[in-house]
């Protein structure tokens, strides 16, 4: 249960320690409505045993007493507006956003924590999405529908070769952030048939295999990219990770690679990226993270060889 996890674990970096005469109480302002379930399984069960009192709803209470608010991007009013009593803040997604980070430097009495709550759903998005930009389902779905409204008859496949797709068993993927969420990843495409290479910062030499990819120091990646058939970015948006890859680096692919990025828009510098897609050296992107929210208008919209996650 991923919120019982996320309580008990801010119990054991001491939070609890400051209030051990009463419960620890943790509020999850707007949860998505399949957390219900285990939110209530949670706050009967584990949050219970380890003295956490765990409430949530759409709007943050009342009352005072928080200590612990658990929610994706707060605003500076929702932080303030529960001082003097609120010690922490959990994000439970893949990282707070710069917002977030830039409100809690202004709020040093705050601490700040990550948990890993949605790296199965973000590792799932991975691969759909891969599947999607390499297998066309967009841009085919869309032909076949226009076909169909028009009166034409539809186009099948093995009838027209400039439908065919890239066949991904037996080919070269490179797994940028080996972590929760690469690591899922990783696994995934290992039992397509994949040969799986993975980037970890903290690797060990050697680029030991691990029985699904082997693993690689960052050093390594300006070797791999020319191998790599398909890359998936899931790295974190950090000082280091800032354009990490640009158009030297997405220049290094092979001419129609494809390229996933579930992890933050501004590890691939976003003129490169487009160069690349409008050149046709890329064969598509699959993109869940953006550059600007709310998205501007008509940015990146003129390429359709990159499919866009919810």
């Amino acid at each position: 249960m991923p919120m019982a996890v996320a309580a008990a674990s801010l119990v054991s970096l001491g939070c609890y320690a400051q209030c051990k005469d009463r419960p620890l109480h943790v509020f999850y302002l707007r949860p998505d409505a399949d957390e219900l379930q285990l939110l209530e399984a949670a706050a009967k069960g584990h949050c219970r045993t380890a003295g956490v009192e765990l409430r949530w709803g759409e709007h943050l209470p009342s009352e005072r007493g928080v200590d612990v608010l658990v929610t994706r991007i707060p605003t500076a009013e929702e932080l303030d507006s529960l001082a003097p009593d609120l010690r922490s803040l959990l994000v439970p997604f893949a990282g707070p956003t710069e917002t977030t980070k830039a409100l809690m430097r202004e709020r040093p009495h705050l601490s700040l924590h990550n948990s890993h709550f949605n790296a199965v759903p973000t590792a799932e998005l991975a691969i759909a999405l891969l599947m999607a930009v390499v297998k066309r389902v967009g841009e085919l779905d869309l032909q076949m529908r226009g076909e169909a409204k028009s009166g034409m008859a539809w186009t099948a496949g093995f009838q027209n070769r400039t439908m065919d797709t890239m066949k991904l068993s037996g080919r070269t993927a490179v797994v940028l952030g080996y972590g929760a969420i690469g690591s899922r990843v990783a696994t995934v495409l290992h039992a397509m048939g994949m040969d799986v290479h993975a980037v970890r910062r903290s690797a060990p030499a050697g680029n030991a295999s691990d029985g699904v990819a082997t693993v690689h120091q960052l050093a390594d990646l300006h070797a791999l990219l020319p191998k790599a058939d398909v890359l998936v970015v899931c790295l974190p948006g950090t000082m280091h990770t800032v354009g990490l890859l640009g158009h030297e680096e997405l220049q290094a692919m092979p001419k129609g690679a494809f390229l996933v990025n579930v992890g933050r828009a501004n590890v691939i510098d976003e003129e490169a990226l487009f160069r690349a897609l409008q050149d046709g050296h890329l064969g598509g992107a699959g993109l869940d993270v953006w550059y600007n929210y709310p998205m501007l208008s008509g940015q990146g919209m003129d390429n359709n060889e990159h499919v866009l996650g919810p």
